[in-house]
């Protein structure tokens, strides 16, 4: 028995204190099967089968779950790659299978690189599962949200409704009626567990850190389904397919290079910054070679190459390690936290960028991480524009520049902040991991 046909559906309101699923499947024999629940208590979900009813009867139990009398009770498709497909064909994320890849694929040259390989490889693992309702099937070994992967077209919506639902908190316009009518869309696109209790709008976005924790919960979705996206398939019949990881990670045994990169992070130590209690433990030469070739190419002419910190949490490198960095998707700069545009942002002060890393970033989620890294970049900032003040939907090429430096104590900043706003200006040089 084969399902040749399964739709999905939730039904999301806040004032009925609805956050449910609703899924059907057509077999091969005619049984049709239903099952329901709340989102994220699938283990409590419920079934039903209707032996021998057939394509009909599965076409009319859709139709009445999308066009029930109470529109508050009403279902809507739940999009994500188990009901749409990519291409016709369904693919899925295999972590053990994306570890092993990492470890064939990076090329590393001892085995403390190959250890951390692994490491990295696992954090993008726990990245994923505790940032998002994704879950990580131990038995498949797969990434999934309770109803499938979210696809690429429902994360871009998802982020519209997010910026508008950011616009009535940045404001604290929590009692416009259109704000619940905001989160409902959203949580219909983004499954999400916000337990069984009843809840008003403001619970659930009190605050903007609560705003992006969302927008991040986004990222991470972002990120996997380019896992998906990219992942080999799992049968040996298929076509050969190009590489995921295009990278260079070597042990770096040179004193001089471990003297001047340690000379760079104590010079801007700040001990007003909690990571600055860290020291480096090891060093680590990179090369992303697209980011590599695409800096020789266009960065360089763009001048003005600064060696410039760019901390992450670790749950992020393997994904810069796979594709190098990227620019966040546009949006609200109240969503995002990014103060001066959507770009991606580096400092001269070490610990500044470190804070970052250890996760005590302002608006950060998350408890502090003594597992921590920055990157080493050559960035080419050209002309640089040093604003007066934050400026979320800042964009200084427009104005002929090439780049922000915003300035400590004369841009609104405490500590320096150099931002660019394409990757073609950026080539890391050396991950350096701190204890």
């Amino acid at each position: 028995m084969a399902v040749i046909e399964k739709w999905r559906g939730i039904c999301a309101n806040l004032a009925n204190n609805n956050n449910k699923f609703w899924e059907i499947e057509l077999h091969d024999n005619h049984d049709v099967i239903t099952r329901w629940g709340r989102i994220a208590e699938e283990g409590k979900a419920q079934s039903k089968i209707f032996a021998g009813r057939g394509r009909s009867f599965f076409e009319q139990k859709i139709h009445e779950k999308k066009n029930k009398s109470n529109p508050d009770e009403r279902y809507t498709e739940a999009r994500t790659l188990d009901s749409v497909g990519t291409g016709g064909q369904s693919r899925v994320v295999q972590s053990a299978n994306l570890v092993e890849i990492a470890k064939r694929e990076i090329n590393s040259n001892s085995a403390d690189t190959i250890q951390l390989i692994s490491r990295l490889a696992n954090a993008n693992i726990h990245n994923i599962t505790s940032q998002t309702t994704m879950v990580y099937n131990k038995t498949t070994g797969l990434f999934e949200t309770p109803l499938g992967i979210v696809t690429a077209d429902a994360i871009i919506e998802a982020r519209d409704w997010l910026r508008q639902i950011g616009d009535f908190v940045a404001v604290n316009d929590f009692g416009n009626r259109d704000f619940p009518n905001a989160i409902n869309q959203y949580m219909r696109l983004i499954p999400s567990d916000f337990g069984r209790r009843r809840m008003e709008p403001q619970d659930i976005f009190p605050d903007l850190t609560a705003v992006r924790n969302q927008n991040d919960i986004l990222d991470s979705l972002d990120g996997s389904l380019q896992m998906v996206l990219t992942a080999p398939p799992t049968t040996g019949d298929a076509p050969k397919q190009p590489k995921l990881f295009e990278t260079t990670l070597h042990l770096c045994n040179d004193g001089k290079v471990y003297d001047k990169i340690k000379k760079m992070y104590d010079a801007t130590r700040q001990s007003m910054h909690a990571s600055s209690k860290l020291n480096i433990h090891k060093i680590y030469e990179v090369e992303i070679a697209t980011m590599d070739t695409a800096f020789r190419q266009y960065g360089l002419k763009v001048g003005n190459v600064k060696s410039l910190w760019h901390g992450t949490r670790i749950g992020n490198l393997l994904s810069i390690m796979k594709g190098g960095f990227v620019i966040p998707p546009s949006n609200a700069g109240h969503c995002t936290g990014r103060m001066f545009g959507n770009g991606v942002y580096f400092s001269d002060q070490s610990t500044k960028s470190l804070n970052y890393a250890m996760g005590y970033a302002p608006g950060q989620r998350g408890g502090a991480s003594y597992d921590c890294f920055m990157f080493v970049n050559d960035v080419a900032m050209g002309k640089e524009y040093i604003p007066s003040g934050p400026n979320s939907s800042l964009d200084p090429r427009k104005m002929g520049y090439d780049s922000t430096f915003a300035m400590a104590n004369r841009s609104g900043v405490m500590n320096n902040e150099m931002i660019v706003y394409a990757t073609t200006q950026i080539n890391p040089r050396y991950l350096v991991e701190f204890k």
